[in-house]
């Protein structure tokens, strides 16, 4: 090999270095993916505005009893997350409603919500957490209560149900 003939691959090594650096400029400056540039619509979802017949089909539930469970279920308002997470109380019930009503993927009901799918999902744990908390007596089996009562259960539904056929 002569000193041209090296003086020309060295010159070829260094263009494919420059030709991978370049390439790494490129992909380490182009645009974010779809999923890492996810935009939120700026607006928040009015429930109050809602129709009720629209409610019902988002929420199975009208918007005069959407603010009758927040008062029940004892949902303050607002509602912040241990994130720290703003939301009215009467959002966040219809956070939790949606997503049981109808369980799609939380980039889903970020435009339904105007809200970014990670506050949906701190949201709606909040939510079922508190609801747990709060509730927990009732949402347990008692098994106490159903042992001591077992019988009495029976002989109720054999009562009301004269051809209640067992085992099906």
């Amino acid at each position: 090999m002569d000193d041209e003939d090296t003086l020309a691959l060295v010159q070829t090594v260094q263009e494919e270095e420059i030709a991978t650096i370049i390439l790494f400029e490129l992909v380490l400056s182009a645009p974010l993916s779809y999923r890492d540039r996810l935009l939120v619509p700026d607006f928040r979802l009015d429930i109050l505005a809602m129709p009720d017949q629209e409610a019902k089909d988002q929420f199975r539930f009208i918007i005069c009893n959407l603010q009758n469970l927040v008062e029940h279920l004892k949902i303050l308002d607002p509602v912040i997350t241990k994130e720290g997470v703003r939301a009215t109380a009467l959002e966040a019930l219809a956070i939790c409603l949606r997503r049981m009503v109808y369980p799609q993927r939380w980039i889903d009901m970020a435009a339904m919500f105007g809200r970014a799918p990670s506050t949906l999902c701190q949201i709606f744990y909040f939510v079922v957490e508190h609801l747990d908390k709060t509730f927990a007596d009732l949402l347990y089996f008692d098994s106490d209560r159903i042992t001591k009562n077992l019988d009495r259960y029976c002989r109720a539904i054999a009562a009301k149900t004269p051809n209640y056929i067992e085992g099906v």
